[in-house]
């Protein structure tokens, strides 16, 4: 599974792990950005207890191989990042470090068992896993997509046995990590509210002090949603899922569009697309014609985003972040300027347009 190396090109693996070694999940106990973000929220909310609090809740998923070790061995109250960086092997602490590096490996998802229980009660990273040597004689269940796989190998190489997993073809062995409850505090530390926060796209938010803010544990009022929503969205959500009398009629209402973009009607309309329109004063008597163009990028870190991160979080996360962002060269790449250009158009109109 691999494209061997030629004069111009390294060798490509486009094995699972390959692909999976490269991947955001691969980085997720690594990822310089969320490590800023980690740093910047303990900095902001750092009354009591909360630093560690929110530093267990985190690495639930992005560090869930050593954060899940370290509570089964009852190792501690609360798995930090300074665990994570533990690399001295006499340390007890060392392979909880280890394994919480290695972010969300194969072997998470597919040891994932699904039973039914409501989503309230596996999001947040709080998804079952089989028990270990289910199987008897110390042999361990993993799950895949296959009705009949072989069992041999992986039992006598792994010490696991692989077994038909319906739960691994759906998004919602995803949604555990990817359905977000996080409880909001003010700047004080004081507990305000609980709501879903969600990191697949960006929203401009303010905290309970009314400042905008990109915390994710101080998003208290959304001013502006600007999501593209998937093809198909409604307004009562997925199939079936209002009907949950608990938390189904609030994770609708966590997951619709908030703000000004209630006024726009192709935005809600399930196509998938939406239509934005800008306009330009132009003096009339200077029109005689020409070409209107426009390009629309996509940009994956805002500005503000970073400039929260450098002004929030003070510490070595913060400064390689920085450093990482002031010295990445993307001269005459596709992100050009940190932005991706997605599609262009340009319309030539003359004076009576």
């Amino acid at each position: 599974m691999i494209i061997p190396a030629t004069e111009d090109q390294a060798m490509i693996d486009l094995s699972p792990y390959g692909e999976w070694n490269w991947s955001m999940m691969g980085f997720a106990g690594r990822d310089p950005i969320f490590y800023a973000q980690l740093e910047s929220e303990v900095s902001i909310h750092n009354s009591g207890d909360l630093p560690e609090t929110i530093q267990n809740l985190c690495f639930r998923c992005h560090g869930v191989m050593g954060q899940r070790q370290f509570h089964l061995d009852d190792a501690g109250d609360t798995f930090t990042r300074d665990i994570v960086h533990v690399t001295d092997p006499a340390d007890p602490n060392c392979k909880y470090g280890a394994l919480a590096r290695e972010g969300i490996s194969c072997m998470v998802c597919h040891q994932i068992v699904d039973e039914g229980k409501p989503t309230q009660e596996t999001m947040t990273g709080q998804f079952d896993v089989a028990p270990a040597g289910a199987e008897g004689n110390g042999i361990s269940r993993i799950f895949g997509p296959f009705e009949d796989p072989a069992t041999l190998p992986m039992v006598s190489s792994l010490g696991m046995k692989p077994l038909h997993g319906e739960p691994i073809k759906t998004s919602r062995l995803c949604g555990s990590c990817h359905t977000i409850y996080l409880p909001i505090f003010d700047a004080d530390g004081n507990q305000v509210g609980s709501d879903f926060e969600q990191t697949t796209y960006q929203e401009l938010v303010k905290n309970p002090e009314n400042r905008f803010t990109t915390s994710f544990v101080a998003q208290a009022t959304t001013i502006k949603d600007k999501r593209l929503l998937p093809k198909g969205w409604t307004k009562e959500g997925p199939p079936g899922f209002a009907a949950d009398p608990t938390w189904g009629l609030r994770f609708v209402a966590a997951t619709s569009p908030k703000g000004k973009v209630l006024d726009d009607v192709a935005f809600q309309d399930g196509s998938g697309s939406d239509r934005i329109v800008y306009q330009i004063d132009l003096p009339e008597e200077d029109i005689a014609g020409g070409t209107v163009e426009a390009t629309l990028y996509y940009q994956s870190i805002p500005p503000f985003y970073l400039l929260e991160r450098f002004s929030t979080a003070h510490g070595p996360n913060a400064q390689r972040l920085h450093f990482m962002a002031s010295y990445l060269n993307v001269d005459g790449t596709p992100i050009e300027n940190w932005k991706l250009e997605v599609a262009a158009a340009q319309q030539a109109f003359d004076g009576d347009t």
